[in-house]
């Protein structure tokens, strides 16, 4: 009862009152003040991680051994993800949407939303080390709790990305898309990403998904329209992208357009879906 008492005392309360008080502070007016507002929460958090650590760290000796300091340990860890998913994730959302804001093309506003999520995904893994050390999030990777609980902090890049994805209907725009998330944010940016890599990597296959049944259905939408619906009366179908295929060098120009859709698909789709 008495180390219920404490660990409740110094760790779960001492993280609620943080929490409140954050959120109850007015977002700013501008980015600039969303940015200093993000950097001082973080600032109050990484000083509360030095004042609780001890505790939790007392806790975590126990645990093995003592079933009620591994019960109040879980607690504790429930209750500090729970105030991070408060705080972090409205400050990973604003981060998103000013990120979103400062580029047109989509491609780019891809890149810049996964690399927003990957730099703040590697700070909640240091952030919950300096609470409850690095062993739930070491180099061999988070455990299955700390990686659900960061998948779950990641679900604001979810939302961000799919709205730039569903928003698109060019086929070749689609194509960046496909190409930024497999070959930059799974091959280079989530892959090395160490313990936050691997939970946001979950996220991003499942938009690659996204991306890939959007781009067949615009590809399937422009096969239907452009090649088999084909009339020789009207001008000469559309390469994706919009570029007239006409015939030369004695193409039929709907050879030309179907070679010209598959040349952009073959490199973003899987095999199977050619088969």
């Amino acid at each position: 009862r008495v180390l219920r008492a404490v660990g409740n005392l110094q760790i779960s309360r001492t993280l609620s009152a943080l929490a409140a008080q954050l959120r109850g502070a007015a977002r700013g007016s501008s980015a600039e003040a969303d940015v200093e507002r993000t950097a001082a929460a973080d600032v109050a958090f990484r000083s509360l991680g030095l004042r609780v650590r001890p505790w939790a760290g007392e806790l975590e000796s126990r645990a093995a051994s003592h079933d009620e300091c591994a019960a109040i340990l879980r607690e504790a860890r429930a209750n500090y993800w729970r105030c991070r998913h408060a705080t972090g994730g409205d400050e990973l959302r604003a981060a998103l949407a000013r990120a979103a804001a400062e580029v047109d093309a989509p491609a780019d506003a891809v890149r810049r939303l996964c690399s927003v999520a990957l730099r703040s995904c590697r700070a909640e893994v240091n952030l919950f080390a300096a609470f409850f050390g690095a062993e739930d999030c070491g180099a061999g990777g988070p455990s299955a709790e700390a990686a659900s609980e960061l998948e779950t902090f990641c679900y604001p890049l979810r939302r961000a990305v799919r709205s730039v994805i569903l928003g698109q209907w060019a086929v070749p725009t689609l194509c960046d898309v496909v190409h930024v998330l497999q070959a930059e944010a799974l091959g280079g940016g989530a892959e090395g990403g160490g313990a936050a890599g691997t939970p946001l990597e979950r996220v991003l296959r499942g938009l690659l998904a996204d991306a890939h049944e959007r781009l067949v259905f615009r590809a399937q939408a422009f096969i239907a329209e452009e090649i088999a619906g084909f009339n020789h009366a009207r001008a000469p179908p559309t390469e994706p992208g919009g570029k007239l295929a006409e015939g030369r060098d004695g193409w039929h120009p709907t050879v030309r357009a179907t070679l010209a859709c598959i040349a952009q698909l073959h490199s973003c789709l899987p095999g199977a879906v050619f088969e």
